[in-house]
């Protein structure tokens, strides 16, 4: 061979032996495994081994093809592959990479022929070879979107479905009372559930406790019950949410929906929050499992807290909930007969709670996840609990409502082995918190409150392989600014209505809802904001929609006037003129003016009146 020659060819060092033999001109013997090298310095053309194999004790076998390296680990168990035309340092593994499965596949099976061949006792048959050939998900995340932050109402818990009781001692319209006592606790939601005490005994106190500076009625050996109860003959399914002044820890009940015990204690829908232990108790049905569900509050005498209990027979779940956190949950839902009215503060007269109740709100029926953490955001931001709400929480940085904008996602994920898929969309970055409807559903909505760019990533995973896309969404706009915290932008606000509005004030009695009225439309020269804004009226009663503004002569809106409705303040349609009705008087150098809705819109919606 002459000096200097390099030919590029995979040997075995086992093959010196044979080599050197064959230079001397003996025999090769038959139990040697190796080759000579001596066709190689002939330029022999035929590859000097169709495939390399190595092994290292049990621990690590080797195949090498066409430039292509596997390594199997049997007992971990990993398999690495290497790309040696591009890589003779194997500094880059490609096991995982797409499109390799069916390298792997080939090389493996090279190996074991390899195996085979050389007697080598390691069964690799049970190797899970499917972990390094099976293909990745396919993910789309979708196109890039951008969005505009929009003014939305403020949210109330008139827009949770069932809503069957509401109780607010915060709103002073709704406390009936002499000298402190109170007599009749109103319902806000509109059904008339209202809960009362005449016994002036067991009266509780209004004026004499407060969380975060708002009113809450003090119970200490005192109770209210309704006249009725919305849930017919039995609780299939309810959800009860408070916020109150634990003020004591004693043996007692902070409510019941079922009104009595009956034979045997086994009519029990009631919370105890807490016992004199600390403990809470959740029955629905007797004192022993499956009916009760025990879990240490973790709340002490002067502490505000907010808790729900859900028990539902539809879902097959109890539920103790304590500042938006699940504390307990047991899968077994039960129906409980109705013997009575609904008591608040004790058990129907018997085992009372020490506590100042803040608000209180029944529901009728299943809950949705959504209006749950609605109804936590609404109460914990009022009340000063946010804090308290544990950091994923939607609504921990604002209420619900306000200023948001929503962006509909809807990714694409398949796999192509037609393995079962878990999904999850997440947030990469962006100034501010996303939140998602169902983080793990492929279609969902984000809701963003702060202007931005924002990158949101879809991640799939098969059982053996992770693969994700992201996309990226550029919100636009302001956002929600209150400073009064009356549930209006004050971009819509007047600092003085003055003679705009005049007599503008329905007056706010049991059942009333809060509800926005906005003028636009005005020309120039019309007594108005920049914008052309006259004003809003803040609030008037559903069960009466009548509103009423007035202005002095000469500036006048006519009797003309377009009015257009909406549920949520962001799509409008115009009302038909038979739906309402507008009339005007004019007195003492002023008009005023009545609009009323005739027509039945639910519970809740919003006005908007232009000139035509």
């Amino acid at each position: 061979m002459e000096a200097g020659r390099r030919i590029e060819e995979r040997i075995y060092i086992q093959d010196a032996v044979p080599t050197v033999m064959d230079l001397a001109g003996a025999e090769i013997p038959a139990h040697v495994d190796f080759k000579s090298l001596v066709p190689l310095i002939h330029n022999e053309t035929a590859p000097h081994y169709p495939a390399i194999y190595g092994a290292y004790r049990h621990v690590q076998r080797m195949v090498i093809e066409d430039d292509w390296k596997l390594i199997v680990y049997p007992n971990v168990p990993i398999v690495r592959l290497f790309d040696l035309a591009n890589d003779p340092h194997e500094m880059n593994d490609l096991a995982g990479d797409e499109g390799r499965e069916e390298r792997i596949l080939d090389l493996f099976s090279r190996l074991q022929t390899l195996q085979a061949e050389l007697e080598d006792p390691l069964n690799l048959s049970g190797f899970p070879l499917d972990f390094f050939t099976n293909r990745p998900p396919e993910v789309e995340a979708g196109p890039d979107q951008s969005a505009i932050i929009s003014v939305e109402a403020s949210w109330f818990p008139l827009g949770v479905e069932g809503l069957a009781g509401w109780y607010d001692a915060g709103d002073a319209y709704t406390i009936t009372a002499d000298v402190g006592a109170v007599s009749q606790w109103a319902d806000k939601s509109g059904n008339g559930l209202d809960l009362s005490q005449m016994n002036a005994g067991r009266q509780p106190e209004t004026g004499t406790a407060e969380i975060n500076g708002i009113n809450a009625l003090r119970f200490n050996s005192h109770t209210m019950h309704t006249a009725g109860n919305p849930f017919g003959e039995t609780v299939e399914d309810a959800f009860v949410i408070a916020v109150h002044k634990v003020d004591a820890l004693e043996n007692g009940t902070f409510f019941t929906l079922t009104g009595g015990l009956g034979p045997n204690n086994v009519n029990r829908w009631q919370g105890h929050a807490p016992w004199s232990t600390g403990a809470v108790f959740f029955d629905t049905g007797g004192i022993n499992a499956p009916y009760r569900l025990t879990t240490s509050y973790g709340a002490g005498a002067g502490e505000d807290v907010m808790v729900g209990f859900y028990g539902s027979a539809t879902d097959n779940v109890q539920q103790i909930y304590k500042n938006g956190v699940l504390l307990i949950e047991d899968n077994s839902g039960h129906s409980v007969s109705t013997l009575g009215s609904i008591f608040v503060g004790s058990d129907g007269g018997v085992m009372f709670q020490n506590t100042s109740v803040g608000e209180f709100i029944i529901v009728n029926g299943t809950v949705r996840a959504d209006d749950r953490t609605k109804l936590e955001g609404y109460l914990a931001h009022k009340w000063g609990l946010v804090g308290d709400l544990p950091a994923a929480h939607p609504y921990r940085e604002s209420a619900p409502g306000g200023g948001r904008a929503r962006v509909k996602l809807a990714g694409t994920v398949s796999d192509p082995d037609g393995n079962p898929l878990t999904t999850a969309w997440s947030q990469q970055s962006g100034p501010g918190t996303v939140y998602f409807t169902d983080p793990s559903a492929i279609e969902t909505t984000a809701f963003f409150r702060v202007a931005g760019t924002y990158v949101l990533r879809l991640t799939a995973n098969d059982g053996f392989h992770t693969a994700f896309d992201e996309l990226t969404i550029t919100i636009t706009g302001e956002s929600f600014v209150d400073e009064n915290n009356n549930g209006i932008p004050d971009e819509w606000e007047l600092d003085n209505f003055g003679d705009l509005l005049g007599e503008n004030d329905t007056h706010h009695e049991s059942g009333a809802a809060y509800y926005f009225l906005y003028l636009s439309g005005w020309e120039a020269g019309d007594p108005v904001d920049d914008a052309g804004r006259i004003g809003i009226l803040r609030e008037f009663n559903r069960s009466n929609p009548v509103v009423a503004w007035e202005f002095v002569d000469g500036i006048e809106l006519g009797i003309h006037v377009k009015v257009w409705i909406s549920t949520d303040l962001l799509g409008w349609e115009l009302l038909p003129s038979d739906h309402f009705t507008h009339t005007s008087e004019s007195s003492n150098g002023k008009t005023r003016h009545e609009l009323e809705v005739t027509h039945d819109y639910g519970a809740k919606y919003f006005l908007r009146l232009q000139k035509p």
